[in-house]
């Protein structure tokens, strides 16, 4: 999984969302033959989002259609911010050989001119050749031309994101970027097998820097073990009181206990969110979708539109 370390998914995806919004692309509809949305939990806690894209799917588009999927989950289940924990590429690549005597239905990825009058049909960030006497003068993405021009092989991408969420109503923070460490990196400290996380760095406006330092090993929150990022997150956002969290930690070799003091994060990650929904929620299949802003008719007939603060709260315009 590869770990999201800032507070603010934001910084993930926010400008040029589907850029790429060709029509022979995986729609966001659940899982079908051509693609689509799944999820399931993990555990009682933690939930994974997938999106799964043909190859006109944009990479960067299944990505965030699996962060938007992981929100979705959250709003149906009532709770206010899907808190994102990272997210795990598994989209595949495979090859293909091409010749311009065919016609393709697969994007492909040509680069320079052609010496012949054929039509092009520009799709997914790639081409269709309708040509069957097309010579080429350029380059093939991913692949190769040879026997003179007329073929080649192509690599065309399918792709595949998970995302690893929690639904919550708040957010938590102690200012920490932390890192995960192995049960080999724990040998010389515990005897219990389990893993724990090191400090990294602490952010700029973190309340805690006169009790933390970088190097700390956290293994222990409210006398809790926690092995990962992850524990730690929902450690924080369970424990009872935010003004005084007890961590056991290693310091330098030696076991410590301090207290620290958790910061609220719950808008930042509410307009995170937010910002994720408005964007995805410009998609065709997506805007007629529960979580998207609805037009209606008001009493005297006028169009009105509902819309989502960053709060979570809802405004209703009429005109």
């Amino acid at each position: 999984m590869e770990h999201i370390v800032k507070k603010s998914i934001s910084l993930f995806f926010v400008l040029n969302l589907f850029a790429c919004a060709t029509s022979y692309r995986t729609k966001y509809l659940p899982l079908n033959s051509q693609g689509g949305y799944e999820d399931h939990k993990i555990n009682e806690s933690v939930r994974v989002a997938r999106f799964t894209g043909n190859a006109y799917t944009n990479v960067k588009d299944a990505s965030k259609l699996s962060v938007f999927r992981a929100i979705e989950v959250c709003r149906e289940s009532g709770n206010r911010i899907a808190r994102i924990f990272g997210q795990n590429n598994l989209s595949k690549s495979k090859d293909y050989q091409r010749s311009s005597s065919y016609t393709y239905s697969s994007p492909t990825h040509f680069t320079g001119n052609a010496t012949t009058t054929s039509n092009y049909n520009y799709l997914g960030g790639g081409m269709m050749n309708s040509s069957s006497n097309t010579n080429f003068n350029g380059t093939f993405q991913g692949g190769q031309t040879y026997g003179g021009g007329s073929s080649w092989v192509e690599t065309l991408t399918f792709p595949t994101y998970d995302t690893y969420f929690a639904c919550h109503d708040q957010a938590w923070a102690v200012g920490i970027v932390p890192k995960d460490l192995t049960v080999e990196d724990l040998k010389p400290l515990v005897k219990d097998l389990m893993a724990a996380i090191q400090i990294e760095s602490l952010s700029g406006d973190s309340p805690n820097f006169s009790v933390l330092q970088v190097g700390d090993i956290i293994y222990k929150v409210n006398k809790k073990r926690i092995t990962n990022g992850v524990d730690f997150i929902l450690a924080l956002n369970d424990a009872p009181n935010k003004q005084q969290i007890s961590l056991q930690l290693f310091r330098d070799g030696k076991q410590k206990t301090v207290n620290v003091i958790a910061v609220d994060l719950t808008q930042e990650f509410t307009t995170d969110n937010q910002e994720v929904v408005s964007m995805a929620c410009t998609v065709p299949e997506i805007k007629a979708r529960s979580i998207c802003p609805q037009p209606s008719k008001n009493e005297s007939g006028k169009n009105c539109t509902v819309s989502f603060l960053s709060n979570g709260e809802t405004i209703r315009r009429c005109e």
